[in-house]
Order: C-alpha cells, then structure tokens, then sequence
C-alpha cells in the first residue's frame, strides 16, 4: 500500500469521525481538509519523484534514463505519467463533481445536499486518486440508491447521504488496495 493511500485513509477516517462527533461538519473544516490533502498529495508525489531520480541516478542502468543520454523531459514524462498525472485527474474530476452538485444544488433550490456535501464528496472523489474515483462514484450511487429504496419502502421520506460520502470513499480505496 502506497503511502498516498495510508494517508488518504487517514484523512477520511478522521473526516468521518469528526462529522460524527460534530453531527455536522462546518464548511471551512472540509475546505482546509481537502487542501491540506492536494498539498500533502501532491508533495508525497513529488518526493516520490525525487526517490525515482535519485533511483535511476545510483544505478549503473538506470543513469541511461536521464540526462546527459535522454533528455530531462523524458523523466517528466515518465514521472508525469505514472506519479503525477494520476493525481491531477483525480482533482480535476473533483473540481468537476463538485461543481456539478453545486450547480444541480443551486438549480434545485438546495433540495439535494448541506451546505457542504459537494465539498465533501470531492474530498472523497480527490482522496480516492486515480483510478479508485473509478469505483467511488458508482459505490456512492450504488449506496445511495439502496438507501432512498430503503427509505422509500419504510414510508421515511428523503433519505439523507450524508453520512455516506466518506464511508463509501474509504470503501473505494479498500477496493482499490485489496481488488486491484
């Protein structure tokens, strides 16, 4: 397991924990947790990068790989690819979820979610990287649809998600480490 995924984990299981405790997580803790989070990713990702430099610097092998015999874009693009790019996808599907349920929020008068739920579902979309967004959005339908179903069947009303954005994010990146 990767330590991105260790501290993702982290992050959400104290994220869910705290939004137990406090019945409703204020805006401004999601906001500075999912910053936090970009920040702390992506520096993890760039130390990872260093690592593979330094990796194919030492070895009589790998210095072929950089410069002076390939040129330095190479190595971006190879740690691009595979350190870096994974995790811009994955905040680039978060801004663009977020977004989505905010404006279908906003569209329908504020019927769907809290204050910040969108937040909180790109905490998770983000958290989840690259390709375990993948499996988070249809286990959150999934889940959500059980839920309404559910609630529908007992005569409850509007079945509140809530409280199943983070579940169903760590639930993603279970799949993720233990499936794939």
């Amino acid at each position: 397991m990767f330590l991105t995924d260790w501290f993702s984990l982290i992050v959400l299981i104290s994220t869910f924990g705290a939004q137990l405790k406090l019945r409703s997580l204020r805006f401004q803790y999601v906001k500075y947790a999912f910053w936090f989070s970009v920040i702390v990713i992506f520096g993890i990702a760039l130390y990872y990068s260093f690592l593979q430099y330094r990796l194919w610097q030492g070895d009589p092998l790998g210095k072929f790989y950089l410069p002076p015999y390939q040129s330095i874009f190479y190595f971006f693009g190879y740690v691009g690819v595979r350190l870096i790019g994974p995790w811009l996808v994955a905040l680039a599907a978060a801004a663009i979820g977020s977004y989505a349920a905010q404006s279908l929020n906003t569209w329908f008068s504020g019927r769907f979610f809290e204050k910040e739920e969108p937040l909180v579902f790109a905490l998770g979309i983000f958290l989840t990287g690259y390709p375990g967004f993948l499996f988070y959005i249809p286990v959150v339908l999934l889940a959500g649809l059980l839920l309404t179903i559910s609630y529908q069947l007992l005569g409850r009303g509007r079945a509140p998600l809530y409280y199943l954005w983070l579940p169903a994010a760590i639930l993603a990146i279970l799949i993720k480490i233990f499936l794939i």
